[in-house]
């Protein structure tokens, strides 16, 4: 158990009587205001130690749970534009006139630590697992992580990603702010430097605010991430919802996979278009690309609107050639609208020539005159044959008028195309073919969900609404949904295999993974030993698949032959230490390959 007094406040690691720790080079020294000081004690637990993070809404610390003895982040809601320190140093007072703000604050505050202590079962956001008010303001403490900020950690790897090492990151990443938006909550800082990736093969987000700290329309100051935030949320008229975090993750997307920062929305403005540099860009999967550039729009109107669809397009979607000539049908609309606009204003110079709605128009008007008038001669014809027999003449004037309603009804009905067309069958089909050449122009296709189904391969289509074969009008839209597969999953065989590649696969098959370095002196350095459950054994889609990592210590017997050829007990005596020190060092070979230097970031 670790000493309090020699507990370092950077790391939560024993210092062993050092000023400086060791591990970390942290000093303690007094913490500036106004920061809650060195060595509080919150609740009688929980002891406050480096100042992690402040963005004027809530202040993050880094502290030490003395009832399970382990390292957690401690927030405090400290919105510094409402509120004040008072000379305690410990409780907050609300400045005058600010009470209203200061309580929506904290409301929002005790809202959003309460959904994220729900999300225990997401691996890429780490949960909140108590919430308490004191202080005049609330506090939330989560478990704690060491690990590197994507920003940081993407330069030690290349720059940047391949697709596949991109998606085993950002994939559960993905479905966890699909969560968070299904409990009404929005992030709206999603960028590299609130996500982090953990010594565990996790990617995890982090930077968890109430919204007010990343809108321009706040009592708070607002903080923004050049090349991530969304346009609408740099202006004080502009609606936010979850397609503002899609931005975020497309954004990241972007950086993931070409190591660049993607021009700023302002900036965009004048040509939205991304540039991808051509010495990454053959490598980035077309629909990838074209997911990309959707989820990027900076009209939030034609944006992607929900991280599952963006989830669905990065693997099925339009080409790139589409979106980018859909961004340029709108250019065009828009540059027609300005031209309309002008032409209304100025004095008309000649007659502009009709459009094809202006001549569907006319079309309609002579038809309806030449239908008038067959049916003005069609009632003097009938007001002659009346005249001339009599009531006989009246009742042979209604037979005739309802057979000539009929006919004209009819006659109306063969000419509407609308009831001319039957739902089409898309049922086994594949979305992207269909997307990129329709076989049925009458009708629009719309990606709606993804449904568990054992009947169609994953990916075709599995379902559609309305039903095939059901009567359609032209230019209505078909609602597809895709196969996920089965929804029972045989895990995959991945011994052997290298972390990443057994996180990949296990991935694809949609199970979330939990990676554990094990001891073996017989598994090389870095690949699977086993997963628990084992290879071939049937899961629910989601489930967590733990996959031992082998940390390799070789034996005593594979030594150098020089050491062998001492005596026993000489070489016992110059093994074992080696082999102590090999235990805490050999885990450097196989994580700072994956995950770079041991220098590290803490949220």
């Amino acid at each position: 158990m670790p000493s309090m007094e020699d507990l370092c406040l950077g790391c939560m690691k024993e210092k062993g009587g050092k000023a400086v720790c060791p591990h970390c080079g942290y000093e303690e020294t007094e913490q500036k205001a106004p920061a809650l000081a060195l060595r509080t004690l919150l609740q009688k637990r929980y002891l406050v130690g480096k100042l992690l993070s402040s963005n004027g809404a809530a202040t993050s610390y880094l502290g030490w749970d003395e009832s399970s003895m382990s390292p957690v982040v401690i927030r405090e809601f400290f919105p510094t534009t409402l509120a004040q320190r008072d000379e305690d140093g410990l409780t907050l007072k609300v400045l005058a006139g600010c009470e209203g703000p200061f309580q929506d604050g904290l409301d929002e505050f005790l809202k959003l630590s309460r959904i994220l202590g729900r999300m225990r079962n997401q691996p890429a956001v780490v949960p909140v697992y108590d919430i308490f008010e004191i202080n005049g303001t609330a506090y939330n403490v989560s478990g704690w992580e060491e690990g590197v900020h994507l920003d940081q950690w993407l330069p030690k790897h290349g720059g940047h990603l391949s697709w596949d090492e991109a998606r085993a990151l950002l994939m559960p990443v993905l479905y966890a702010v699909e969560a968070f938006h299904s409990m009404g909550m929005l992030h709206l800082g999603i960028c590299p430097q609130n996500l982090v990736v953990t010594q565990n093969g996790r990617m995890q987000l982090a930077g968890f605010h109430i919204n007010q700290v990343h809108i321009a329309r706040s009592d708070l100051t607002p903080v923004f991430y050049p090349g991530y935030t969304a346009l609408e949320q740099m202006k004080p008229d502009q609606d936010i919802g979850p397609w503002s975090d899609v931005y975020g993750l497309g954004a990241t997307l972007f950086t993931m996979l070409t190591g660049y920062i993607p021009k700023d929305a302002v900036a965009r403005q004048e040509d939205e278009k991304l540039l991808i540099p051509s010495s990454v860009a053959a490598s980035i999967p077309q629909q990838v690309a074209a997911a990309m550039a959707k989820a990027m729009r900076l009209d939030s109107t034609h944006r992607t609107k929900t991280v599952e669809q963006m989830r669905k397009e990065l693997s099925v979607s339009p080409n790139v050639t589409g979106v980018l000539q859909e961004m340029e049908r709108e250019e065009k609309t828009q540059a027609t609208q300005v031209i309309d606009s002008t032409k209304a204003a100025a004095p008309a110079v000649s007659p502009s020539s009709p459009s094809r709605k202006e001549k569907e128009q006319k079309k309609w008007i002579i038809a309806l005159g030449i239908s008038s008038g067959l049916l003005f001669v069609l009632c003097v014809v009938l007001m002659i044959v009346l005249f001339a027999q009599g009531d006989k003449g009246a009742d042979v004037s209604r037979e005739v008028s309802s057979e000539a309603s009929s006919m004209v009804s009819s006659e109306e009905s063969s000419q509407d195309p609308a009831l001319n067309h039957i739902t089409p069958t898309m049922v086994g089909r594949e979305y992207e073919d269909l997307m990129e050449q329709n076989p049925w122009s009458y009708v629009e296709i719309e990606l709606a969900g993804e449904v568990f189904d054992d009947s169609v391969p994953e990916g075709t289509i599995a379902k559609q609404e309305p039903e095939p074969d059901t009567p359609i009008e032209t230019g209505e839209t078909v609602k597809v949904y895709l196969s996920k597969g089965p929804y029972m999953r045989k895990v995959p065989n991945v011994r052997g295999k290298s972390a990443v590649e057994a996180i990949l696969e296990l991935t694809k098959e949609g199970f979330s993974c939990q990676v554990v370095e094990q001891s073996s002196d017989t598994v090389p350095d870095g690949q699977v030993i086993q997963t628990d459950p084992p290879s071939k054994e049937e899961m629910e889609y989601g489930s967590e698949v733990f996959v031992y990592v082998s940390d390799y210590n070789p034996p005593a017997s594979s030594k150098s032959s020089s050491s062998r050829a001492s005596s026993s007990r000489s070489s016992q005596s110059e093994l074992n230490p080696s082999e102590e020190e090999g235990s805490s060092s050999s885990r450097g070979s196989f994580w700072d390959s994956l995950f770079g230097s041991n220098e590290s970031s803490s949220r």
